[in-house]
């Protein structure tokens, strides 16, 4: 297996800084483990918004995405949480995101679950 460049020293220094938060659904914690084993990079200050919504009693927060999954769906949350009907097309879901190129809805769904975090967190806080 090939090793990836080396990653930024910016990208290093905001990811391993634990007062910059880094938001996310239930696969926060999986995402940061892949940083680290594969790009060495330590992930500090993460929330993730689907156990805490949880906490707090909104339904859904940390619902299993599926019956192998212990991840949490943001999809849920931001139903429960912010009334907005989110739901993901099983097609991106299931393509391969270990691809070079994603395609474009890979992009709008890892451009959009992260807003949907962040705007979870502004009104559960």
């Amino acid at each position: 297996q090939l090793r990836p460049p080396k990653a930024p020293e910016l990208l290093r220094q905001v990811l391993s800084d634990p007062v910059i938060r880094k938001v996310g659904g239930g696969s926060v914690l999986y995402d940061s483990v892949k940083l680290e084993k594969d790009w060495g990079l330590e992930v500090l200050g993460r929330i993730n918004v689907c156990e805490l919504a949880e906490l707090l009693g909104y339904a859904g927060g940390a619902e299993p995405v599926s019956s192998n999954s212990k991840q949490g769906d943001v999809s849920a949350v931001a139903k429960s949480v912010l009334a907005l009907d989110f739901k993901k097309p099983q097609q991106v879901v299931k393509s391969d995101w270990e691809r070079d190129t994603l395609t474009e809805g890979q992009i709008s769904v890892a451009a959009v679950e992260p807003w949907i975090a962040r705007e979870s967190l502004k009104y559960l806080e």
